[in-house]
Order: structure tokens, then C-alpha cells, then sequence
């Protein structure tokens, strides 16, 4: 737990210097924007012919600050996503996991009663608990192998794998938060829980 803890206060520092690079970024976009409008109207209504040359200097700074502006969103994009997984993580160890809003009730076949009685789909199911999936497709196949039988050779291999991506967490929460990215979405529903 500590060692998520430490973790995703580093990450949460790395996102709040992001930001404030951005912001640093967008307000010298904003002045050397006005810049390039004042060497318009200066040019043009003083016939300083000269102030069309600042202002298309301008526009080349103003270009390069709005590159740079998009790194530092990405890199902000990926701290945040990767600040959500670390955030689930630590709602998950700590016990908090019943509040997360994907349950698997979608999946729930109302003629098998064992699903919801073994607390299989559905609130304050196993499905709620292990859920990392962000796409349908994914927490469909989960909710399937969760509520079909498997041949034992097929649950081993399973164990297997889960057993060999445990000993590399940090690919496996990059994993996470590169399909966070990739989906556009945020996964933590109960984010204001673990306040900074």
C-alpha cells in the first residue's frame, strides 16, 4: 500500500508541474497572440511595414508555443491516466473498491440466480473488485470467464499468467493507463475519497 501511496503522490506531482507548464505556455501564447494582432493593426493603420515582419515573427513563435503547448498536454494526458490507475489501486487496497460504478449488472442473466446470490455481477460483486477493463469488450470477456465453467487446464494457465503479470506491476499499470488514454475515459469513480 505504501509503496502506491508513494507512487502515485510522485505522479501527482509530475501532473501538477505539467499543469503549470501548460498554463506558463498558454499565457505567453495568449501575450505573443495579442502581439501579432498590435504589429497588424500598427502595420497596417501606420503603414510601418516593418511591424508586418514582428507580427509573422510572432506567428512562428506562436506556432512553436502551440507545439510545445500539445507535448505538455500529452505528457499531462498521461500522468493523469496513469494518477487514475494508481488512484483505483488504492481505493481497491483500501476496501473501497464496492464504490466503483462498474459491477457487471449489464451482464447479469436473469435465469441464473447463482451469479448474484455468490455475489459473482453485480454490487459488491467479484467482478466490481477485479475489474481493471475500460472497454465493453473487456468486461464482457471478464464477466464470461467469470461466470462459465473452464476446464482446469484452461483456469491454470489463467493462474499462470495472473501470477507472471503480478511480478511486473509497473507494466501492468502502464497497461492500464495507456488503455485509459487510448479510450479517452477516466476510470475512478470514487476519486474524491482520496482528496490531495
Amino acid at each position: 500500500m505504501d509503496e502506491f501511496l508513494q507512487k502515485q503522490n510522485e505522479i501527482y506531482k509530475n501532473l501538477k508541474d505539467k499543469q503549470h507548464t501548460m498554463n506558463i505556455i498558454a499565457l505567453f501564447r495568449f501575450i505573443v497572440f495579442i502581439l501579432i494582432i498590435l504589429f497588424l493593426l500598427i502595420g497596417y493603420f501606420y503603414q510601418k511595414y516593418n511591424f508586418y515582419i514582428f507580427s509573422l515573427v510572432a506567428l512562428i513563435i506562436f506556432m512553436i508555443l502551440v507545439y510545445f503547448h500539445q507535448k505538455s498536454k500529452e505528457q499531462y494526458d498521461y500522468f493523469y491516466a496513469l494518477n487514475q490507475v494508481y488512484l483505483r489501486h488504492i481505493l481497491r487496497i483500501q476496501g473501497k473498491w464496492k464504490d466503483f460504478s462498474e459491477n457487471g449488472e449489464q451482464f447479469i442473466n436473469d435465469k441464473d440466480y447463482k451469479i448474484t446470490d455468490l455475489d459473482i455481477l453485480g454490487p459488491s460483486s467479484l467482478f466490481q473488485m477485479i475489474n481493471v477493463a475500460s472497454i465493453y469488450q473487456g468486461k464482457k470477456y471478464l464477466s464470461y470467464l467469470l461466470t462459465h465453467d473452464s476446464q482446469k487446464d484452461d483456469i491454470i494457465k489463467r493462474q499462470e499468467a495472473i501470477s507472471e503479470l503480478s511480478s511486473i506491476k509497473e507494466f501492468v499499470i502502464e497497461m492500464e493507463a495507456l488503455n485509459i488514454l487510448l479510450n479517452n475515459q477516466s476510470l475512478i469513480d470514487g476519486s474524491k475519497k482520496l482528496k490531495k
